[in-house]
C-alpha cells in the first residue's frame, strides 16, 4: 500500500512496508491453521473428483459451512454452494487441495462475511479456482496467498465489497488469472502484486465509494509483471494503476507490465493530491517495461498519467490513449502528462515514447502535434452517463497506429479493433478504449472541423457506405444550414468510392458554418455534419518582427499568422508591458489545432521545431483568463535569424530594446576551439542584458543575464556560423546597449606589447574591449597597470593565458594594477575595459 504521508504535489506516492501486511496475514493464519492439519471427515480411496456441496439449509446440501466442505475435499474436487446465504467465516485453503474449485452454483451469489483476519487464505495450493463470490467484512484482506508461490490460481465473477484493506494480495513469484470480478467500496487497494508476481488481469470494474482512503488504489505492483486489459475504473480513491519501487534492499527484478483497453474515470476522489490515472515508474532495482496502449483516461485529480524513471533500462510505450481532464497543478497550470519530481527528468523523458495520442494538455513532454498525437474535444457519445463510446464526428476515430495492438483485435466491448471509421477506405485503429462500430447505412464529412479565412471558399466530401462499404450512384444533398453562410447549398452522386464533394465560397463574415449532407439508400436516410469555423482576418507577423497590442477585457484573445518552413526552430516570446497581465502563448497549425504552449507570470517563451511547413498561428491572452495588460510579442527562427547583423571578433556595436520583448539577433563565424568572449552592456534606460548563444541548428548552447553587463564566455566544439539572440531578461524594460565580440585565445585586432612599455587607448562605447598581447615565460613576474586619464571609466585589466583561460581580473575606480607570475610560457592576453561595460574614458597602460 502506499507511503503513509500524503506525498505532495508532482511527487509520486510511496508505499507502506509489505512485511507489514505480511505479518497481519500470518497472524490470521496461525488461527485456523489446526483446519488444514485436521483429518478429512469421509474421504474414501476414490479417485474420481467429486463435487461437494454447501447450503445454510439443513439436509440440503453435504455441508453447511464452506471450510468443512474445503476441509473434506481431496485435491482437484468442487465445493459448490448452492443458495445465496451469507456465510460469516474465513477460509483457508492449505497445500493438500490443488486443483480444488470453490464456486457458486449457476443462478445463486453467496455472500463470504470475514470475521477476522484475510477472508480466503491459499496456502501453497496450486490450480485453485474462486468462482461466483461476494467476499466482504473481515478485518484484514478479502484474499492472500500464503507459502510456496501459488501457480495458477483464477479468481473470476467474484465481488469484492466493503473490505478493510486490499481485496486480493498476491507475491513470491505467484501467478493468476483476475477475470470479471467487481472490486467495490475498499479500504485498501483492490490488488496488490509484489515479489515476481505475475497475473493476468481482465474484464474487472473497479469502483471507489466512502471507505476509500489514502490506500485506496485499484492495482498496485511492485516489482511485478501484469497484463491489464480491458477493465474499468471509475472514481477510485487515489491511483487507478500504480507501479512502485521496491525497497531499496530488494534485489533487482525486471518486469513487464502491459495496460491496454482500460477505461480509467475519476481517479483521486478520495485523495485528490495523488489522483493519477496511472502511476508509471522504475527504479534501479525495479526496472519496469511498459505497453500502454489504447486506454481512455479521463478527469484525474492530479495527472492523467505520471512518469517516472531513475534507471536507464525501464521504458515506457504509451500509445494510442486518450487522456483528458485532469486537474493537477504544474506551475499555474493542468497537465494531463506529468513527470514525478522525485526521479531524473532526463532519462525519463529520453525512455518514454509517446505517439498518437489524444492529449488534452501536455505542458511537460510537449508531445501535442508530433508523432501522430492530437489534441481537442474527444467527442464521447454521453459522457454524463459514462458513455466513453466515440460519436461519428470523434477526431479519434481512424488515428492510431496499427503496429502497438499486438493481438488485441477488440475494444473494450469486445468489438472488432481494425474498422475503416472515416471511410477513407484504410481500417485504422481509433484513440481510446473503444472503437467506433460501423453499421448500417452511414455517410461522413470530411474535414469534420476546420478553420478557413473570411473570403476564402471550403471544400467538403462526402463518403457513403452500407455496412462497412461504400455505395456508389447515391444522390447527397449539400446545405449550409447554420452560420454566416447558411443557405448556400448544392449536390452530387457519389462515385466508386462512395464519394462526392461539395464547395462554396465565404461571403466575407466571420462565424461559424454547419454543413449538412443528406439522402437515402431504399428508404433509409442518412445525414452527416461538418463545421467550418470562418475566422476574421489575422494580422501577420514575421521572422525578426516585434508588435505591441494589448488584451483589454477578461478573455479576450489575439491571433497573428506566420509562414514558416519544415524545420524550421520558432521563437515566440509574448512580454508584459502594462498592467497585470500573465502572458500565455499558444502556437496552433494550419487547421488551428494546438501545438503548444507557454505561459509566465510575466514573460512567456516558446521555442518549437516546426516538422512541417505552411501557415501557422499565435493565439495570445492572459494565463488564467481574468487579467488585462499591454505586451509585446516577437517571432524569430533560430537557425538563421532573420535579420541577425553581421559581428566580427574584435568589433563592437551600439543598439537598443525599444519595446517589450523584443529580441536583437547578430550571427558570426568561428572555428572549432574558438574561445569567445560575448559582452552586452546597458547603455541607457533600465534594461536588463540577457545574451543567448545558438549554433546553426537552433540549439541553444549558452544563455548569461545580468542586472546591467552580461558577459558570456564559452568554448566552441565545432566550426561554423552562429546567431546570438540579446534582449531584456524579463522582456519588460527597454534601453541601450552595446556589444563586443572576442577571441580569448588570440583576439583580434589585438596591440602587441613588449615588457617595459606603455600605451594609451580610449574606451569610447558600451563593452568595449579593448585587446593587446605580449610573450612570457613560465614564472616571469609582470605588472600590468590601467590608469583612466579622461572621462568616468573604471578600469578593468583580465590576463588570459595563451589557451584562452583567464588568469587573474582586476578593477579599480581609476587606477588598477594586476601583479602574477605567469603559469606557462607562450603569448598572452589581456582586456582592458570598464568595469560595469557602461563608463568611458580615456585611459593610459604600461606593461612591466
Amino acid at each position: 500500500m502506499a507511503g503513509k504521508m500524503p506525498a505532495l504535489p508532482g511527487y509520486f506516492h510511496k508505499r507502506e512496508s509489505f512485511m507489514k501486511r505480511r505479518l497481519l496475514i500470518i497472524a490470521g493464519v496461525v488461527l485456523t491453521m489446526a483446519w488444514a492439519w485436521a483429518p478429512r471427515l469421509g474421504t474414501t480411496a476414490a479417485t474420481q473428483a467429486r463435487t461437494l456441496t454447501v447450503s445454510q439449509t439443513p439436509g440440503a446440501a453435504d455441508f453447511t459451512s464452506i471450510q468443512a466442505a474445503i476441509i473434506a475435499a481431496a485435491a482437484g474436487d468442487t465445493v459448490e454452494i448452492i443458495d445465496s446465504a451469507v456465510y460469516q467465516e474465513d477460509l483457508l485453503i492449505s497445500s493438500s487441495k490443488n486443483g480444488l474449485t470453490l464456486r457458486a452454483r449457476e443462478g445463486q451469489t453467496p455472500t463470504l462475511r470475514g470475521t477476522t483476519g484475510t477472508i480466503i487464505r491459499v496456502f501453497g495450493a496450486e490450480n485453485v479456482t474462486i468462482r461466483g463470490l461476494k467476499i466482504t467484512g473481515g478485518t484484514s484482506n478479502g484474499l492472500a496467498t500464503l507459502g510456496a508461490p501459488i501457480k495458477n490460481l483464477t479468481v473470476e465473477d467474484c465481488r469484492f465489497e466493503a473490505i478493510p484493506r486490499a481485496a486480493i494480495v498476491l507475491d513470491n513469484e505467484d501467478t493468476a488469472t483476475i477475470r470479471k470480478c467487481q472490486f467495490l467500496n475498499l479500504g485498501g487497494p483492490a490488488i496488490v502484486m509484489t515479489t515476481g508476481a505475475s497475473a493476468v488481469i481482465s474484464g474487472n470494474g473497479f469502483r471507489g465509494g466512502p471507505m476509500n482512503g489514502q490506500f485506496s488504489d485499484g492495482i498496485e505492483l511492485v516489482g511485478a509483471s501484469a497484463d491489464i486489459i480491458g477493465n474499468a475504473f471509475i472514481d477510485l480513491g487515489r491511483i487507478s494503476i500504480g507501479t512502485f519501487p521496491q525497497s531499496e534492499d530488494a534485489s533487482t527484478r525486471t518486469s513487464t507490465i502491459r495496460i491496454i483497453n482500460n477505461l480509467i474515470v475519476g481517479s483521486g476522489s478520495a485523495i485528490p493530491d495523488g489522483g493519477d490515472g496511472i502511476q508509471v515508474v522504475g527504479s534501479a532495482n525495479t526496472i519496469n517495461q511498459f505497453t500502454v496502449v489504447n486506454n481512455t483516461i479521463l478527469n484525474s485529480a492530479r495527472y492523467g498519467i505520471g512518469v517516472g524513471f531513475e534507471d536507464r533500462q525501464s521504458q515506457a510505450v504509451l500509445a494510442n490513449i486518450i487522456v483528458t481532464g485532469s486537474r493537477g497543478s504544474v506551475g499555474r497550470n493542468t497537465s494531463d502528462l506529468a513527470i514525478y519530481s522525485d526521479f531524473s527528468r532526463s532519462l525519463t523523458a529520453m525512455q518514454t515514447t509517446i505517439h498518437h495520442c489524444l492529449i488534452g494538455r501536455d505542458l511537460v513532454f510537449n508531445s501535442s502535434g508530433r508523432n501522430g498525437n492530437i489534441t481537442g474535444d474527444p467527442r464521447f457519445v454521453d459522457p454524463g452517463n459514462d458513455n466513453y463510446r466515440l460519436q461519428q464526428e470523434s477526431p479519434a476515430i481512424d488515428k492510431g497506429d496499427n503496429s502497438v495492438i499486438q493481438e488485441f483485435t477488440t475494444d473494450l466491448d469486445g468489438e472488432p479493433r481494425l474498422v475503416d471509421g472515416d471511410l477513407n477506405g484504410t481500417a485504422t485503429v481509433d484513440i481510446g478504449a473503444y472503437e467506433f462500430q460501423v453499421a448500417g447505412v452511414r455517410c461522413s464529412l470530411q474535414p469534420a472541423m476546420a478553420t478557413n479565412q473570411a473570403g476564402s471558399s471550403h471544400r467538403v466530401t462526402a463518403t457513403v457506405i452500407q455496412d462497412g462499404n461504400p455505395v456508389s450512384g447515391v444522390a447527397v444533398t449539400f446545405t449550409v444550414t447554420n452560420g454566416p453562410n447558411a443557405g448556400a447549398s448544392g449536390s452530387g452522386t457519389t462515385d466508386g468510392s462512395g464519394q462526392t464533394s461539395f464547395s462554396y465560397m465565404s461571403n466575407g463574415m466571420a462565424g461559424t458554418d454547419t454543413i449538412q449532407a443528406s439522402g437515402s439508400i431504399a428508404e433509409t436516410p442518412f445525414t452527416c455534419t461538418a463545421t467550418v469555423v470562418w475566422a476574421p482576418p489575422v494580422p501577420p507577423i514575421q521572422y525578426g518582427q516585434t508588435i505591441t497590442a494589448s488584451i483589454d477585457a477578461a478573455g479576450e484573445t489575439d491571433m497573428y499568422s506566420f509562414q514558416a518552413a519544415a524545420g524550421d526552430v520558432v521563437r515566440a516570446r509574448m512580454s508584459r508591458a502594462s498592467g497585470s497581465l500573465n502572458p500565455r502563448i499558444r502556437l496552433l497549425d494550419a487547421n488551428q489545432m494546438p501545438i503548444q504552449e507557454a505561459s509566465s507570470f510575466d514573460d512567456a517563451i516558446l521555442d518549437r521545431t516546426l516538422d512541417a511547413g505552411g501557415t501557422f498561428f499565435l493565439l495570445l491572452s492572459d494565463d488564467n483568463g481574468r487579467e488585462t495588460g499591454g505586451y509585446g510579442i516577437s517571432l524569430q527562427r533560430l537557425n538563421n535569424p532573420v535579420g541577425a547583423m553581421s559581428l566580427a571578433f574584435g568589433q563592437n556595436l551600439t543598439a537598443s530594446i525599444n519595446t517589450a520583448a523584443e529580441l536583437g539577433a547578430y550571427s558570426f563565424t568561428a572555428n572549432a576551439g574558438d574561445v569567445v568572449r560575448v559582452r552586452m552592456s546597458r547603455s541607457s534606460g533600465s534594461l536588463n542584458p540577457m545574451v543567448e548563444l545558438f549554433d546553426s541548428t537552433g540549439m541553444r548552447l549558452a544563455q548569461v543575464s545580468s542586472f546591467g553587463d552580461a558577459i558570456l564566455d564559452g568554448t566552441l566544439d565545432a566550426g561554423g556560423t552562429f546567431f546570438l539572440l540579446l534582449s531584456d531578461d524579463n522582456g519588460r524594460e527597454t534601453g541601450g546597449y552595446g556589444i563586443s565580440l572576442q577571441r580569448l585565445n588570440n583576439p583580434a585586432g589585438a596591440t602587441s606589447l613588449s615588457i617595459g612599455q606603455t600605451t594609451t587607448g580610449s574606451i569610447n562605447a558600451e563593452a568595449k574591449m579593448d585587446a593587446y598581447t605580449f610573450n612570457g615565460t613560465t614564472g616571469q613576474m609582470v605588472t600590468i597597470r590601467m590608469l583612466r586619464t579622461s572621462g568616468s571609466l573604471n578600469p578593468l585589466i583580465e590576463l588570459f593565458d595563451p589557451a584562452g583561460r583567464r588568469i587573474q581580473r582586476i578593477s579599480d575606480f581609476r587606477d588598477a594594477t594586476l601583479s602574477v607570475t605567469l603559469p606557462v610560457t607562450g603569448r598572452f592576453s589581456i582586456l582592458v575595459s570598464d568595469d560595469n561595460g557602461r563608463e568611458t574614458g580615456n585611459y593610459q597602460l604600461s606593461l612591466n
